[in-house]
């Protein structure tokens, strides 16, 4: 965020804890100019008094509303607990003078939906989609690049140039869409049963050797107790992200790819990728990573976690509370403890951060051509202004929140928990706003402290904290041409990586098999998406 719109920021007095984490809300930013800190008297009054009283300052607050009232459209998909309509939504539209027709519906339907839409030319204004490129390739969306710097200041300025290329479309490098910003970093952790580190006598391990012990005498020495030495399954993760097992090698993928030294690479290629193979080859041959790898979705991975049978896992951090609270029906010392990344043999560690720009908002050619298209650019780009910040995380001043302290402070019942403060239609995720850190903890810890938590509530928000130095942003998807045509490739990648890793075939056989892979289009993905990374971060 601009330094400016941080000392104002500090002048609505959001707490210290809050003004010090906000990395998606302040990094970047394409204005260094600040302004004099204002005092909450200054910073709660008139919004043109203020931008007339700082002069550096591009934030667009409610008093740039034009006069008159406008009404669009917008459709997207909303799920439980979220409310189709909330006070949150009422003061966004009463801030902007705006009128603003939400039509929801349910992810099992909504591209049903949207196609009919696009088929009738029956056209929202503002479409909320993860997936917009078909939409794009048809020219139901309209790209948006002339009118960020003038239109859209507040949410520019939470960006770096980085972070554009998770905006920028690779096809003709224009921005098509606004995202979501996520101020929280942590979200995966690496967790391990501490208390069969305790039964066996050892330590938590801190080099690849030693993890390699740990997870030996895991299989071998009836970590559990259970009288069982054949149950335990030292290490699994889901198989949907197996891919970040690649950064105990060094490798930092999103699932295909990676950037190293501004280089956009496919993992196949990387030099280091021979190793995380031959080093998880071996893992499933000792029986230490769990045999089942290749069909262990979340439910299996719960499973196997909370029947006191798993020793190590990947996973969100809030699964550590969850599964050791789970396995002590089964055990009552069960504990998994969120600790550091798994240190590979080069001394590599790392774990993917959650994803800072997530892009989800576009715009059609009706909005274009209604003539709407910066007015709702703008009362979108309020989200992300002082005032539509504290909104979407903290609510309205006296009814969801108070200042305790000089501190915003959520009140009960809407601090208890995620769910109750989504059912108030608080961080309103269906839209876009950037997710504070500060109001992230609130509704997690409720109205206790850490000190309040039990070890497993403890673990959990460790999980969060501890890996601050070995987070690593995933690489864009870059959908070019040859990645929409040749997609299937890709995964046909992944199951020949699979059948080294089981032993199934030879180094020679994947080699060759892995070859034809790339004859028959994989090659013109990896070329594409090179190219297409150079020129969206130029």
């Amino acid at each position: 965020m601009q330094r400016n719109k941080v000392n104002r920021i500090l002048a609505l007095a959001l707490s210290a804890v809050m003004a010090a984490g906000l990395v998606g809300c302040q990094s970047g930013g394409n204005n260094s100019q600040s302004a004099p800190e204002k005092t909450q008297e200054e910073a709660a009054g008139d919004q043109k008094e203020q931008e007339a009283s700082d002069s550096g300052s591009q934030d667009e607050g409610s008093g740039d509303a034009e006069s008159e009232n406008i009404s669009f459209s917008v459709f997207g998909n909303i799920w439980d607990p979220y409310p189709e309509s909330s006070d949150i939504y009422d003061k966004w539209q009463e801030e902007t003078n705006t009128t603003i027709n939400f039509e929801w519906t349910q992810a099992d339907s909504f591209e049903t939906q949207l196609a009919a839409k696009v088929s009738s030319q029956d056209l929202p204004d503002v479409i909320l989609t993860e997936t917009p490129q078909s939409l794009i390739d048809e020219g139901v969306l309209v790209p948006i690049t002339e009118y960020l710097e003038k239109d859209c200041p507040n949410f520019m300025g939470m960006l770096n140039d980085a972070d554009m290329a998770y905006l920028t479309n690779v096809n003709d490098q224009e921005v098509y869409g606004m995202a979501l910003i996520m101020d929280i970093r942590g979200a995966y952790s690496t967790a391990i049963r501490s208390d069969w580190l305790d039964n066996l006598g050892l330590e938590q391990p801190k080099t690849w050797e030693e993890w390699v012990n740990v997870w030996t005498k895991f299989k071998q020495e009836d970590a559990n107790g259970n009288g069982n030495a054949n149950d335990e399954i030292p290490l699994a993760v889901e198989y949907a992200n197996f891919y970040m097992l690649e950064s105990i090698f060094g490798i930092n993928s999103n699932g295909y790819f990676s950037v190293e030294n501004g280089e956009y690479i496919y993992d196949p290629e990387n030099p280091k990728y021979e190793a995380f193979l031959d080093g998880m080859r071996q893992l499933y041959a000792d029986g230490i990573l769990y045999q089942e790898y290749i069909t262990c979705d979340a439910a299996q991975l719960s499973t196997i976690g909370s029947n006191n049978t798993l020793g190590t896992m990947v996973n969100w951090a809030e699964q550590a509370k969850l599964l050791a609270l789970a396995s002590r029906e089964v055990d009552e010392d069960a504990l998994f403890s969120c600790i550091t990344p798994i240190t590979g043999p080069d001394k590599a560690a790392g774990i993917p951060a959650r994803a800072k720009v997530q892009p989800k908002i576009y715009f059609t050619r009706a909005a274009l051509e209604s003539g709407k298209l910066e007015r709702i650019l703008k009362a979108l780009d309020w989200l992300f202004s002082e005032e539509g910040i504290l909104l979407t995380n903290y609510g309205i001043e006296g009814t969801h929140y108070e200042m305790v302290d000089g501190n915003p402070v959520v009140k009960e019942p809407y601090n208890a928990d995620f769910a109750t403060a989504r059912s108030y239609g608080l961080i309103p995720s269906p839209i876009i706003y950037c997710f504070l850190t500060d109001s992230y903890m609130q509704y997690l810890m409720g109205a206790n402290t850490y000190e309040d938590l039990d070890e497993t509530g403890k673990s959990f928000v460790d999980g969060l904290n501890i890996n601050d130095d070995y987070f690593y942003d995933k690489a864009p998807t870059l959908t070019t041409d040859a990645y929409m045509e040749y997609n299937e490739l890709l995964e046909q990648q992944i199951s020949l990586r699979d059948q080294y890793i089981m032993g199934k075939i030879d180094r020679d056989t994947y080699n060759q098999q892995y070859q034809e892979l790339k004859d028959s289009g994989l090659q013109q993905i990896i070329d594409e998406a090179a190219q297409a990374y150079k020129l969206i971060t130029e």
